[in-house]
């Protein structure tokens, strides 16, 4: 129960293993554009499986069913027999047609328009002071912040007694600093997925867009109404989502760029939601935070 201790859990061998793993560059020119393969301690009697794929072939939602389809087969093989996919793989043609149809609808045309009209006066996005200037390799920093049990109680009765959820209250506090920062409203970009019909819930793939977020820095409101109008902000972007950002990029001859997206002062990501197998074969499992 409760966090695991890692340096229990895992030598500091396991953690550089499992790094240098994530790290490997896939190739982009042959198939498949994932890998994964096992690591096991002995002196901790505990393996770790891992698997590391390209950001171009999956999403957190095809994450989650490539892990939970690996722990069925794996306890179906721990048992002796055989194990069969739930059913039929969706038609990733059959979605890119219907994608294909939806640009060319009159939904689509409209909501371009409302993005025309919402960024016509949007400034350029600012450097922000966590950028780091002609860093090309694009990894990441980390930096974690824990909330004790007493916060995070506290953290989530504030959002539910407010109609939010926790992300939400998250993104607000974040437009809010980024304003800070550069002296401007912020946009956020926010993930947004892009399947639409209940067939494509089960549809491997990176099948994501950004969302444009416009954030309200007035200075006279306080937190839980600026709270109340970035919630309604999300409402009005997630209502004109038939476009993808680059179709609204393309509509405004916005200039693009090998390091950013025009306008967005920082991209958002919960992760909450994440639906992880909890037992492989009877076996409890934790996921690895590296």
């Amino acid at each position: 129960p409760g966090e695991p201790d890692w340096e229990v859990w895992a030598p500091a061998e396991v953690e550089e293993v499992i790094r240098a793993i994530s790290e490997r560059p896939i190739p982009m020119t042959e198939a498949p554009l994932w890998r994964t393969g096992l690591v096991y301690a002995p002196t901790v009697h505990r393996s770790w499986i891992v698997v590391s794929m390209h950001h171009l072939i999956a999403d957190l939602r095809s994450s989650d069913m490539l892990l939970s389809e690996l722990a069925q087969a794996y306890a179906a093989r721990a048992e002796g027999g055989p194990w069969t996919p739930p059913g039929p793989a969706p038609s990733l043609l059959e979605y890119l047609d219907f994608e294909n149809e939806r640009a060319r609808s009159a939904a689509h045309n409209r909501d371009l328009d409302w993005w025309q009209d919402q960024l016509r006066d949007t400034a350029a996005a600012r450097p922000l002071p966590l950028s780091r200037p002609g860093a090309r390799d694009y990894r990441a920093d980390v930096v974690s912040a824990v909330l004790d049990g007493p916060m995070s109680a506290d953290f989530d009765a504030f959002a539910q007694q407010r109609g939010l959820t926790p992300a939400m209250v998250l993104l607000t506090a974040a437009s809010l600093v980024c304003a800070a920062w550069s002296g401007q409203p912020a946009v956020i970009g926010l993930a947004s997925a892009r399947q639409a019909r209940p067939q494509e819930a089960s549809l491997a793939g990176f099948l994501l867009d950004t969302l444009l977020i416009q954030s309200d820095a007035d200075p006279d409101a306080d937190f839980v109404q600026l709270c109340a109008r970035q919630r309604a902000a999300y409402i009005d972007a997630i209502g004109h989502a038939e476009p993808s950002l680059a179709d609204i990029l393309d509509r405004l001859r916005a200039p693009r760029s090998a390091d950013r997206p025009p306008f967005i002062d920082l991209w958002f990501n919960d992760l909450s939601r994440a639906c992880l197998p909890r037992q492989f074969g009877g076996l409890d499992s934790v996921e690895f935070d590296l």
